[in-house]
């Protein structure tokens, strides 16, 4: 086992009395030799002696690192080669739960082998790490929360709720808590086992963007195949036709009303699309932003519980086959066309697997969202290919990792149906 270096453990040395009291007896031993030597005129230059040491003994205690960058830094050091020397930190910033701190190397090749290390220093220093290498220099970014057993709906959404035009909670992390705005992602794919919080997960994103935004604003289409995990949101005004689309929304239950709904789902992408090229606009924003061109349009959110149904290897006969294709492909136009107009998907899997989650399809779902597991591979399913972490997850309801431009293991929100169901009731009758 490697032994701390004496530089790091400097400060803490200097804060233990003894050290002091040792210092102190040397100091009296050396005035009293010195007046005895030089005559009680060396008594006006100690004043003077006593405020530049104790000025320097101040200077040095500030540039010790203190805190978790004080841990971070013996953590460094103890990874490093025998024989080289400890990282001296250059700055060192908090902001809440959040540390940033900056190392000068003095062996530039010590830096590759301290990125290899990421896993174990997380371990170690309890922390979520995305550390880089800048020349010589070291940057480390780090999550110092500690992640809760339990995160109760209420709870998570009294948080200060960032800008964003469809904003719904992920949960809490080590960096704090995790928002994302749907219109920003633009869609996402979770996955995971039964009674791991996925369905929990999808039922708690559907009651936020029903109490959070009315109807002008945000459309749900939702596709049940189970039958019974989105039967509370079947009545919310937000599941009726919104103003000047083809057909109306309904929760599809089976294969056909799911065909007919992407149908209508096309339909209306199609006339969004001709609408802005008419009206020489980009986008849902910048339309919306311009009431003369005949109001305001609002999202559709499209939500798959559950996608396994839809496997193109499942189907019974050649018609089956043929309809589900069409469903697929209607589908993955859709993600790949709906961002600048408005169409949103969120696609939820208890069976991840390559035959249930397309590649057409998969590659556009750019957000993902991962409980617990059976295997490395489903994990690498809704991941991605070099990411088998969510078979490592502990086997603990809510726990999961949300990815999107880093992966972050969060606790998700709990909300029982029966809450959700209430929470809606109470909605509606405002």
């Amino acid at each position: 086992m490697k032994t701390t270096p004496r530089r790091l453990t400097a400060a803490s040395e200097l804060r233990d009395w003894k050290v002091w009291a040792i210092a102190a007896a040397c100091i009296v031993a050396s005035g009293h030799a010195l007046i005895a030597r030089a005559g009680w005129r060396v008594l006006l230059v100690v004043p003077v002696l006593v405020a530049a040491a104790a000025l320097g003994l101040w200077l040095y205690l500030r540039r010790q690192p203190r805190g978790f960058a004080a841990e971070a830094t013996r953590a460094l050091a103890a990874h490093l080669p025998d024989g080289g020397r400890p990282p001296r930190v250059l700055t060192a910033r908090q902001d809440g739960h959040v540390w940033e701190v900056d190392w000068r190397l003095t062996d530039r090749k010590a830096g590759p082998a301290l990125l290899k290390r990421v896993c174990d220093l997380e371990h170690e220093l309890g922390a979520a790490l995305h550390l880089r290498l800048d020349r010589d220099r070291l940057r480390m970014r780090a999550g110092t929360a500690e992640i809760p057993d339990l995160v109760t709906y209420e709870d998570f959404y009294r948080h200060q709720e960032p800008g964003g035009e469809l904003v719904v909670g992920i949960g809490e992390s080590r960096w704090g808590p995790v928002w994302a705005d749907l219109v920003r992602l633009p869609h996402v794919l979770i996955g995971g086992t039964t009674n791991f919080g996925k369905s929990v997960m999808v039922c708690q994103i559907l009651t936020r963007l029903a109490l959070r935004y009315p109807p002008e604003h945000v459309k749900l289409a939702l596709v049940d195949f189970k039958r019974v995990e989105l039967n509370l949101f079947e009545g919310l005004p937000h599941v009726t036709p919104p103003g000047g689309q083809a057909a109306s929304l309904a929760v599809a239950k089976d294969l056909d009303s799911y065909l007919e709904l992407l149908r209508v789902l096309s339909e209306s992408l199609d006339e969004r699309k001709l609408r802005f090229d008419l009206a020489g606009v980009k986008n849902i924003q910048a339309w919306n932003r311009r009431p003369e061109l005949g109001g305001q349009l609002p999202y559709v959110v499209l939500v798959i519980d559950e996608l396994a149904e839809l496997s193109v290897e499942e189907a019974a006969d050649a018609e089956e086959k043929r309809r589900r294709q069409e469903a697929l492909a209607l589908l993955a136009r859709m993600a790949r066309l709906g961002r600048a107009l408005g169409f949103h998907i969120i696609a939820a899997t208890q069976r991840p697997a390559v035959d249930t989650v397309p590649g057409p399809i998969k590659s556009q779902l750019l957000a993902r969202c991962c409980f617990k597991v059976a295997s490395g591979t489903e994990s690498r399913v809704v991941l991605g290919e070099d990411n088998s972490a969510g078979a490592e997850l502990p086997a603990h309801p809510g726990r999961g990792i949300w990815q999107w431009a880093e992966p972050v293991v969060f606790q998700g929100p709990l909300l029982t149906a029966e809450d959700a169901e209430a929470m809606l009731a109470r909605g509606a009758g405002r």
